[in-house]
């Protein structure tokens, strides 16, 4: 079976194109036809397939507009002309987009969505009326684009079951498709010590992740640890965290750096207020990576892992409950989570069983 995993933005985030780019070399490793393409007007990645036409780097709004129409027509074309090529195509689903829905409706082949987020409730909590336009356009093409397609892959349980509801079509079912990375099989580094130290890990601390909550559940405990934050914080979280001093503030710092943090550490802390989101399950690539550098993960957000996985628990705000699982997990060694968590967070496993799903929605609709 032959499928094209595709997208198309103007201005890609890293995150993304990574993730795509482990996902072309997962299904090199798996020996199948899965070839994956951004298509965009960046450079210099190997999964990126450039626009001929379009020039994004304009101020005005208008040029803006001008440039995202004209980037999904070309792709949208794109895509009609290589249908001859592939069996399926499994698109990186855009919120309210015409040319998306004309495109399921003129494709020859079947077209599988996978979702990211819950776009509706994400839109509207966007300020201004452009939010308001925004989602209610999504309500209209999205709510017809996603019941046209031939299927529904999310990253969570949690998107799917929205997915499906907005679809208005009984009977269909979803596919999961979680966040995955490259594990690694090198001997993980274990110098943790006395006092529990936890890290949390964010690019930029988002209200959605809760550190101004973690923050007061701080101020309210009396405990010994330390925990490690790396990333950016906004100037009032950053204000307050400075006040106590087991709050260790790192700013950015890359992965190596990252890791050799993380062999000092008992736990890897993930966002406390999805809720903020309208969301309550998640799928983020950092607690994959706390994983795979064997740290147990406490969250406030469900995942897709068991409800008894050893290595991620997810539970309420509270100091006490967090030491109390990281002293549970300290027993358990690097290697014993890292390998625990592999058949959930390994981006060759996790594509060979979308892959096996595809085949079997094929199987099930030539009968």
């Amino acid at each position: 079976m032959r499928i094209l995993h595709s997208a198309a933005l103007l201005s890609p985030p890293p995150g993304i194109l990574n993730q795509m780019r482990d996902e072309s070399r997962a299904a090199q490793a798996l020996g199948i036809t899965w070839d994956v393409v951004m298509f965009s007007p960046e450079l210099e990645h190997d999964v990126v397939r450039e626009s001929r036409w379009v020039c994004f780097q304009h101020e005005s709004m208008l040029a803006r507009m001008l440039a995202w129409l004209f980037l999904r027509i070309e792709y949208h074309a794109w895509l009609l002309a290589q249908a001859k090529h592939y069996d399926a195509f499994v698109l990186r689903y855009y919120v309210h987009d015409p040319f998306q829905l004309l495109f399921i409706l003129l494709s020859s082949r079947p077209v599988f969505f996978v979702h990211h987020t819950l776009e509706v409730p994400e839109l509207a909590m966007e300020v201004g009326i452009l939010s308001h336009i925004r989602s209610g356009l999504e309500r209209l093409f999205g709510a017809l684009a996603i019941k046209a397609c031939a299927g529904t892959i999310g990253v969570t349980h949690e998107i799917i079951s929205h997915e499906l509801a907005r679809t208005g079509v009984s009977g269909r079912t979803g596919m999961l498709y979680p966040n995955g990375i490259f594990t690694e099989t090198a001997t993980l580094q274990d110098e943790r010590g006395d006092i529990p130290e936890l890290i949390f890990v964010a690019g930029f601390f988002a209200s959605w992740h809760g550190l101004d909550l973690l923050l007061d559940a701080i101020q309210a405990s009396e405990k010994e640890f330390v925990i490690h934050l790396v990333g950016q914080l906004e100037p009032e979280d950053l204000h307050r965290a400075q006040l106590d001093s087991r709050v260790v503030l790192h700013g950015k710092l890359d992965q190596a750096q990252i890791r050799a943090l993380s062999a000092r550490c008992w736990l890897g802390l993930s966002s406390f207020a999805l809720d903020r989101k309208s969301m309550r399950e998640a799928c983020t690539l950092k607690v994959r990576e706390y994983l795979a550098s064997g740290l147990a993960v406490y969250a406030g957000h469900a995942d897709v892992f068991p409800d008894d996985a050893k290595f991620f628990k997810h539970g309420p705000l509270d100091i006490p409950t967090i030491l109390a699982y990281a002293q549970d997990v300290r027993e358990l060694g690097r290697q014993d989570i890292a390998v625990l968590a592999r058949p959930y967070i390994d981006k060759t496993i996790l594509l060979g069983q979308l892959y096996a799903s595809l085949q079997q929605d094929a199987k099930k609709n030539k009968q």
